[in-house]
């Protein structure tokens, strides 16, 4: 840390004073991510490149931004005054650990990579757009609207239709309904299973392919719980074995995560 005063200054307190990044950029920024905003993520990337702003300080202070997040998150304060605090607080609610902890690396990566692209402001949007896509698109309110019309068709005598389904196509239009009764038992769980895809369907075995081991780790672990709940929606026992696959255009590794996390905090695991 560099010594100002009687108190430390990082690099985004620098940067701050310099003029290169604004504080509330990175607030709205994070609030359209965490709110897979795309559309408003994009707008505060060309409103910074409008007051020019320099895109890898921006790329640096994001990153900052989100490790504060996660600081906070898991109880862990950086030393910023309360009304910062207050804020990252506020913000971080709309996130869970894992997904702040995503983001940190995503930000983190797209950080590394500004300074070798030729289009460093392409490669920050689509840094952008996939932070922004790589939380769950299924908000809860939907979730709870599609759960509620469920149990009043069964109040109102309303039969459910189960039977096996005759093929991956017909499993596949019915798997966001799997994956929200399964967030029902275990939000993280039904997190996780929406990072997989069903991809086979044979003899009673469902193959699900995971990009990351991370998540296909997770998943096997309880995929007892997903077989209850294939055949509460399907009415036949349906085998779930998970697999690991190459993810095209892919840009971490849940492990990956854990260890640039792991770097960005220090080496210090904080346990909630």
């Amino acid at each position: 840390a560099v010594a100002f005063g009687e108190g430390k200054v990082s690099l985004r307190s620098v940067q701050e004073m310099l003029g290169l990044v604004e504080e509330d950029l990175f607030f709205r920024l994070g609030e359209a991510i965490l709110k897979g905003d795309v559309r408003s993520g994009l707008e505060v990337v060309e409103e910074a490149f409008d007051r020019g702003v320099s895109l890898g300080a921006f790329a640096d202070g994001l990153t900052e931004h989100f490790r504060n997040l996660l600081a906070v998150k898991v109880g862990a304060p950086p030393d910023l005054p309360e009304e910062e605090l207050a804020r990252l607080r506020e913000q971080a609610e709309a996130g869970s650990e894992e997904d702040l902890a995503r983001l940190l690396v995503m930000s983190s990566d797209v950080a590394s990579e500004l300074p070798r692209s030729p289009a460093p402001r392409l490669r920050l949007e689509v840094g952008v757009v996939r932070m922004a896509k790589s939380l769950s698109s299924v908000k809860v309110e939907e979730v709870l609207a599609r759960l509620g019309r469920l149990e009043q068709g069964l109040k109102e005598g309303t039969s459910v239709v189960r039977r096996p389904p005759k093929d991956l196509e017909e499993l596949k239009g019915r798997w966001e309904e799997v994956a929200d009764l399964v967030a029902r038992r275990s939000p993280r769980l039904g997190a996780f299973l929406r990072e997989g895809r069903p991809r086979r369907l044979e003899d009673g075995v469902l193959e699900l392919a995971f990009g990351s081991t991370f998540h296909r780790d997770a998943v096997n672990r309880q995929r007892r719980v997903v077989e209850e709940v294939l055949k509460e929606v399907f009415g036949t026992k349906l085998r779930v074995r998970v697999l690991k696959e190459e993810v095209e255009g892919e840009q971490y590794e849940d492990e990956r995560m854990l260890k640039k996390v792991l770097e960005l905090f220090d080496g210090e695991v904080v346990q909630g």
